[in-house]
């Protein structure tokens, strides 16, 4: 089968990636082509992900869903293909994959050193035979889509800007472990969401929907070390849930991030605390 591949990182599957993904498709069998292994081999600072695995495939069912064919998944080891000058790198891809396209972003570079740029892949794509696509860098509302300006909106709480750059809501998941029952004793219980595994949002009290059991439901959540309760306390995400009760201990809450609403205040004990969750609960229904 003849691959038209989309290359990048893809790392958040954002706009920009949906372009690639979808000129791609445009040319025949779309196949994202990215490389394992990148920032062990360049020495990068870890860090957690915008994506995890669970998601990513859930993007992709979706996109695929939309653009009418299985988008395939294609990983090349970094380490492999690094030391490569351009020519060579398209010649172990061909010797890999049938290439009828390559679809890149206009700032695209590859080869040792980043030698190549699209100008260098359009010459060997006419010596390979295969088609090169080169899309535009996407912009909304001024704000260019990447992986980057998303995490940076994400660090800073700004949820909905993430939300437009990504073309959905930016979400988390977690298993809901017990708590204290701190929320509960002033009537507003919470589920305290852990072992979440990519970037959770600035401190602060956001609107939200969470799913549960298949049901969508809105939250308030607050995210961060609950200042009002004791000093010193580690990052949480708590979150209270609109108009329901049960037991969801144990189970998986997936979090869809809608806007931040203020940020994580120290208030002058427990009735203070409770009459502030109430405006919040009533800002977030109202959102």
């Amino acid at each position: 089968m003849a691959f038209s591949l989309a290359i990048g990182k893809f790392d958040a599957l954002h706009l920009g990636h949906r372009a690639l993904i979808d000129t791609a498709c445009a040319h025949g069998q779309g196949a994202l082509l990215s490389f394992s292994g990148m920032a062990v081999v360049l020495g990068w600072e870890e860090r957690k992900p915008l994506l995890t695995d669970d998601e990513r495939q859930r993007v992709l069912q979706s996109w695929s869903q939309e653009i009418g064919q299985n988008i395939e998944i294609i990983e090349v080891s970094f380490a492999d293909v690094r030391n490569l000058q351009p020519p060579a790198f398209i010649e172990y891809l061909q010797e890999r994959f049938d290439i009828a396209a390559m679809v890149t972003g206009e700032n695209f570079r590859f080869g040792f050193k980043r030698s190549g740029d699209v100008r260098t892949l359009k010459t060997l794509g006419e010596q390979f035979k295969f088609a090169v696509e080169t899309v535009p860098l996407v912009s909304i509302d001024g704000e260019q889509a990447s992986s980057s300006r998303i995490r940076q909106a994400i660090e800073a709480g700004d949820c909905a800007l993430a939300a437009r750059l990504l073309g959905r809501p930016y979400v988390n998941a977690g298993i809901v472990l017990r708590g204290d029952g701190r929320g509960q004793h002033i009537g507003f219980p919470t589920a305290n969401i852990q072992n979440i595994e990519n970037v959770i949002p600035a401190t602060g009290v956001y609107a939200a929907d969470v799913y549960l059991d298949n049901y969508k439901l809105r939250a308030a959540i607050n995210v961060g070390h609950l200042p009002s309760i004791g000093d010193d306390r580690p990052l949480s995400v708590e979150a209270h849930i609109l108009d329901w009760s049960g037991d969801c201990y144990d189970q998986t809450l997936r979090i869809e991030w809608l806007q931040r609403i203020r940020d994580e205040q120290k208030f002058n004990g427990i009735d203070a605390l409770a009459a502030q969750i109430k405006k919040d609960v009533e800002e977030v229904r109202a959102i």
